[in-house]
């Protein structure tokens, strides 16, 4: 965790320091658009009542105040991607920089024949273009952050046992980590066969060697080679994925089952008499936003996971 809060912060200064008016622009539209979706449960439980208890004011005003944070909440994030696209192209450009300089900065050639280094490069030369995603999954992890406060808030006014129901969140959070960090040794483990049959593919594919291949009659032998190094690579990949998807399976099991349990609260009060129909829409509709935000939390943190990596190998 420690790894990745220093990953998430190193990109926000980076964004900060490329453009300040995009990162505060879209930060703004991001956590504005976050915070609305709860608040649109709320302004929904609100019109139902007044519905039901015949308010034709109220429930106008109720529903202008659905209609704008429907708005918002739909429409905010993707007003943030027009600002934060450039934004991480730009970000993306500086960490380049940074490779270079540190790459070819020091003099000397001894680090460049280093393997551990040449492993290092090559996976950093790969992550390097996720910056978008990274940079991406930061703001929606700010935006979720609120919006997962601002539920917690709405749902420990209707009951103390559905606060539970966040903390259901917290094992697919710990599955979703323990499956990348799965991934993160896969790439180290199979970084070297990678780097060596991409060298392997640009040499059978560039002109300037093309003569000598002919030549000793290495042509298939190199395809060979690849073959071999390209398909051990793929299935250290492979194996690593599918023990990642079992891992975070597990975790969103247990979330299922929570969220359940709360629903059946819920209709059990309101078959007793003890919650109005505003109420029961309310936690209804707060506990799918929680599901989705579980959803959307276990990818996003995976980004930043890989963000991260690719700092601290920087």
């Amino acid at each position: 965790m420690k790894d990745t809060l220093s990953g998430s912060w190193n990109m926000l200064v980076t964004a900060w320091r490329v453009n300040r008016r995009k990162t505060l622009v879209s930060l703004v539209l991001m956590l504005a658009g976050a915070a609305a979706t709860p608040l649109l449960a709320a302004a929904l439980g609100r019109m139902t009542d007044e519905i039901v208890a015949g308010h034709a004011t109220g429930a106008a005003l109720a529903g202008v105040a659905v209609a704008g944070l429907a708005i918002a909440a739909l429409t905010f994030a993707h007003f943030a991607h027009i600002a934060y696209f450039e934004l991480s192209e730009m970000a993306e450009l500086d960490f380049d920089e940074q490779l270079i300089m540190l790459s070819n900065g020091s003099p000397g050639i001894e680090h460049q024949e280093r393997p551990e280094l040449a492993d290092s490069l090559t996976v950093l030369q790969q992550e390097s273009r996720r910056f978008q995603v990274g940079l991406e999954a930061l703001l929606n992890s700010l935006g979720l952050g609120l919006a997962v406060v601002l539920t917690a808030i709405l749902l420990a006014r209707q009951s103390p046992f559905l606060l539970l129901l966040p903390l259901a969140a917290v094992p697919p959070l710990l599955t979703g980590r323990w499956a990348e960090r799965v991934l993160d040794r896969a790439k180290t483990a199979t970084a070297e066969p990678t780097r060596v049959a991409l060298n392997l593919f640009t040499l059978s594919t560039t002109a300037r060697y093309a003569g000598e291949l002919r030549v000793f009659r290495l042509r298939d032998e190199l395809r060979r080679r690849h073959a071999s190094l390209w398909a051990t690579a793929t299935r250290g990949l492979w194996r690593a994925q599918l023990t990642a998807t079992w891992i975070r399976a597990s975790g969103q099991i247990i979330f299922a089952l929570g969220y359940v349990a709360a629903v059946l609260l819920v209709v059990r009060d309101a078959i007793a008499g003890q919650r109005s129909v505003g109420d029961i829409v309310l936690v209804i509709a707060l506990a799918t936003q929680v599901n989705q935000q579980v959803t959307t939390a276990v990818p996003l943190l995976r980004d930043l996971q890989r963000m991260a990596s690719a700092y601290r190998r920087l």
